[in-house]
């Protein structure tokens, strides 16, 4: 059951297991200490004085996690890129897409005699701008790259 407090105070401690730190947590008009374990690459973002929803999830041991508060979520900006279906940014997205279009072409040539930096960033670009018409639905009007044809021959027409 969700319960609403105000922070009294929060410390660190020293406890570590696993990578995770103990944080002791009291919270005004409750002399509980309550504990929670956190990593350093989620730290706690609450101040003392701040109003938060918490679950007591072990009775026993007084462990407890923070919830999302309502006001939170109403008063939350939105991500500056906007996000594609998986929660990746177009920026992310387009990123990995020039990674695997590079390493098809990098594996294509590396073992091909004669082959050259010129042949693999050809084909990459090749790749890449027929995979980006495939994904927004218009078939891209670009002339083959002077690449080995046994290469073109293996994509899709």
């Amino acid at each position: 059951m969700s319960q609403t407090a105000v922070l009294k105070s929060l410390v660190k401690t020293d406890n570590e297991y696993q990578g995770m730190y103990r944080h002791d947590i009291q919270f005004e008009n409750d002399p509980t200490t309550y504990i929670v374990w956190r990593s350093n690459d989620r730290p706690i973002s609450f101040k003392n004085g701040d109003t938060v929803n918490f679950e007591v999830t072990d009775q026993a041991k007084k462990k407890i996690k923070f919830l999302k508060s309502p006001q939170a979520s109403q008063t939350a900006k939105p991500a500056s890129a906007p996000r594609a279906a998986g929660g990746r940014s177009f920026d992310t997205n387009r990123a990995i897409m020039s990674q695997t279009c590079l390493k098809a072409a990098v594996d294509f040539f590396k073992d091909r005699p004669n082959s050259s930096l010129e042949d693999v960033i050809n084909g990459t670009g090749y790749l890449l701008v027929g995979l980006e018409g495939i994904l927004s639905g218009d078939k891209p009007e670009t002339s083959r790259p002077a690449i080995p044809k046994d290469f073109l021959d293996k994509l899709p027409a």
